[in-house]
């Protein structure tokens, strides 16, 4: 695996580094491979995804939107605008107006402790049905309380789904926070031979109660090969981390929020705002 630091620079001023990849694990790789174990948004979705879609005329959306084929501030109340809403167990998504990154509002996500088994999600989920292979995707995010538990919880997800049979999700990528550090984790799970690996860590913890900008590029290159670029509020901090889709160009699907995160854990509050989408590349670095 090659990853080129570019910048040294972090969520709070530390330094980012690599942590070693652990690929090929198996045993646990269902319980513990991100957003597609428990988060599928499949149910009742509709792929009705619209390109060039930017929100409400007057919302963060029409001064940052540029070239991503979506844009969404949760400046319109409701959800409306996503194909699927995850909750489950005991987990809530709603659009809130407390501490919105961008008035009036923000996607909330509460996660309530779990000690006996199973998991939770609340997270929405657009699908983006056209086949791609350079995808760039962009949130903010607010974490207002962190599980003191082991447990991880996924923040944005990228699946791709089989070209063949799209319902069936083949392979993701995203981040995660780590329930006993509070570090963001960047993660690839194979959904065929469940396989999972982390490839990225950010040594600071996570801060608390500040909004941070996360993006990440994916570009891939063939089946088995792909390279990711991952940016912390606008400034590059890796390049070229080696990840391995099943397919060369397949449609994708974005999950973003608490996407997932199984028992045990104590609990976690996120909010999520101004999410850029593009799934042809556009023109950003």
């Amino acid at each position: 695996m090659l990853v080129a630091i570019v910048s040294l620079v972090s969520i709070a001023g530390v330094a980012c580094s690599l942590l070693t990849s652990v690929e090929g694990l198996s045993d646990g790789a269902v319980a513990d491979g991100g957003a597609g174990q428990g988060s599928d948004g499949e149910a009742g979705a509709a792929e009705t995804s619209t390109p060039g879609d930017g929100g409400d005329a007057s919302s963060w959306c029409t001064t940052h939107k540029g070239d991503a084929s979506f844009c969404e501030d949760f400046d319109t109340q409701g959800l409306t605008r996503w194909d699927d809403v995850g909750q489950s167990g005991g987990a809530t998504a709603t659009n809130d107006t407390t501490n919105p990154s961008s008035a009036p509002f923000a996607l909330l996500s509460e996660v309530p402790a779990l000690s006996g088994g199973g998991s939770s999600e609340a997270y929405v989920a657009r699908r983006f049905p056209s086949a791609a292979k350079d995808l760039w995707v962009e949130a903010e995010f607010r974490l207002e309380k962190a599980s003191t538990a082991t447990q991880t919880l996924d923040l944005l997800v990228l699946v791709q789904r089989s070209p063949l049979e799209p319902d069936k999700q083949a392979w993701e990528v995203g981040f995660r926070l780590n329930g006993t550090t509070r570090k963001l984790e960047f993660f690839q799970y194979n959904f065929f031979n469940g396989a999972f690996s982390t490839f990225f860590t950010f040594p600071p913890p996570f801060p608390v109660d500040t909004w941070t900008r996360i993006g990440v590029r994916l570009e891939v290159t063939s089946n088995l090969s792909g390279n990711v670029d991952i940016d912390i509020n606008g400034t590059r901090v890796a390049t070229a981390v080696v990840v391995q889709p099943i397919f060369a160009m397949a449609p994708f699907q974005l999950i973003i929020g608490a996407a997932y995160v199984k028992s045990p854990q104590t609990g976690w509050t996120v909010r999520t705002d101004n999410v850029l989408f593009d799934a042809g590349g556009g023109s950003r670095p």
